[in-house]
């Protein structure tokens, strides 16, 4: 049976691929013939394409533009902020705290994070929320919430880093 199977593969195979071959010379499909499932120009949506749609070398590149302004590397002051995460409830409840560190007058926040006191790979510590604290449009803070499923306190820290 699986030689009868194959044999029946290999002698219509050979069949389709010659009468594709006949009736379909190389170079002769083009847009006339797929009218109907054709991609053309009006069929995509304007900036819809991104780089990754072409090939290395298909997108010319245009001109390059002036030379911007050297940058400035204002002086950069770290200041941080802990809590303590108690250990959770007896019902094996979540437990969390918020905490949150400013910016000095004068200084803006241009980057946040943070840590716990204890870095072991099977402690299930969390970082739940961190964001920058935004006032009047500028960005002058950093707030964060940590949560802990432990039996035992742990300490949550957040950190900001701001420019003068």
């Amino acid at each position: 049976m699986v030689v009868a199977c194959i044999a029946l593969t290999i002698a219509l195979g050979g069949t389709s691929y010659a009468a594709v071959s006949a009736l379909v010379p190389a170079n002769t499909v083009g847009t006339e013939q797929l009218v109907d499932n054709a991609v053309t120009s009006a069929k995509v949506r304007d900036f819809s394409l991104r780089l990754w749609d072409f090939k290395a070398g298909q997108l010319p590149r245009g001109p390059a533009g002036p030379a911007g302004p050297p940058g400035v590397i204002a002086e950069l002051i770290p200041h941080q902020s802990s809590v303590t995460v108690p250990a959770n409830r007896a019902d094996g409840s979540y437990r969390t705290r918020s905490i949150h560190v400013m910016c000095a007058s004068g200084e803006h926040a241009v980057a946040g994070g943070t840590f716990w006191s204890s870095d072991k790979d099977d402690e299930p510590l969390v970082t739940v929320t961190s964001r920058p604290l935004v006032k009047d449009g500028k960005t002058v803070g950093w707030r964060a919430r940590g949560g802990s499923d432990l039996n035992g306190d742990r300490i949550f820290t957040v950190q900001v880093l701001c420019a003068k």
